[in-house]
């Protein structure tokens, strides 16, 4: 959210013809491709410790919009899976 707001603010206050930004992002999760043991010992290591896989499948959405005045900050998750595994509802 704060790098959008940022970006809002900056096309808004740098750009005369501009008098509203709507900025959308999505954020993925990554993690490192874990080598099989500390000293990276097997063929191509020194690319995997460049290399990362996604972690999950959930992506953060947000969607801010900026007018030169008001704020509007819509955040939230998308393709979020769970699983109750109990008789509680939520």
């Amino acid at each position: 959210e704060q790098f959008g707001i940022h970006l809002a603010r900056h096309f808004v206050s740098s750009q005369e013809p501009i008098h509203r930004a709507r900025i959308r992002i999505e954020e993925y999760a990554w993690e490192r491709i874990a080598t099989s043991d500390g000293n990276s010992k097997f063929i191509g290591a020194d690319e995997v410790k460049h290399s990362f896989a996604r972690k999950g499948m959930e992506t953060r959405v947000s969607q801010i919009t900026y007018d030169g005045e008001k704020w509007e900050v819509i955040s939230g998750l998308k393709d979020l899976t769970v699983m109750n595994s109990t008789n509680s509802e939520f």
